[in-house]
């Protein structure tokens, strides 16, 4: 049996080998690898999938940073002061997105002042990001979006709505079943 590689094979012989048939011993190095897996420590990793690495692998974090480095995400001030200046509908929503990454326990009614209250698509990134903000405010927040005109304003404020406080959005939006948005979202959750 002349085989490239003989790493990881196990032979099973049926038959007693005496001692006169054993030619040569070989310890072999533990960098060798792992029986079934003897390039396991060579191997690079192309995906981050949780297939491929795991929740709670050893050295997982590094690994996924490896294939893709962590977002460097700009401190909440300067989210702010780009949200008062930035008209473009992507880079709003990629700002809303950086803010909802985070907890965070400020006010969330700074934000509102920054926007336009006409600009719905923006009061949609809005209510998509603020379960991220665990203060009194934000449950007062979400209340007043639940009543705006748009639709997609009203269904991202209730969804956020359920994802801050069950119980409390459970009670509010029941009182809004009138409304066909909100009650789409009620029989959803």
């Amino acid at each position: 049996m002349q085989l490239e590689n003989k790493l990881g094979y196990e032979f099973l012989i049926e038959r007693k080998i005496e001692p006169s048939e054993i030619m040569k011993v070989v310890a072999l190095p533990q960098t060798v690898g792992w029986r079934y897996s003897p390039e396991s420590h060579v191997k690079e990793w192309l995906c981050v999938c949780p297939v491929c690495i795991g929740r709670g692998d050893i050295k997982g974090r590094i690994k996924r940073e490896r294939v893709e480095p962590p977002l460097k995400i700009p401190p909440y001030a300067e989210l702010l002061e780009r949200l008062k200046v930035e008209k473009d509908e992507v880079e709003i929503a990629t700002l809303f997105s950086h803010i909802g990454r985070r907890r965070r326990k400020t006010d969330p009614y700074q934000l509102l002042a920054i926007l336009d209250n006409s600009d719905n698509y923006s009061l949609s990134y809005l209510a998509i990001a603020l379960p991220a903000f665990k203060h009194v405010n934000t449950f007062e927040l979400l209340t007043k979006l639940c009543a705006h005109p748009d639709n997609e304003v009203r269904e991202y404020s209730a969804e956020s709505l359920l994802k801050v406080n069950k119980e409390k959005g459970l009670a509010f939006l029941q009182s809004l079943t009138n409304d066909e948005v909100i009650s789409k979202v009620l029989t959803t959750s």
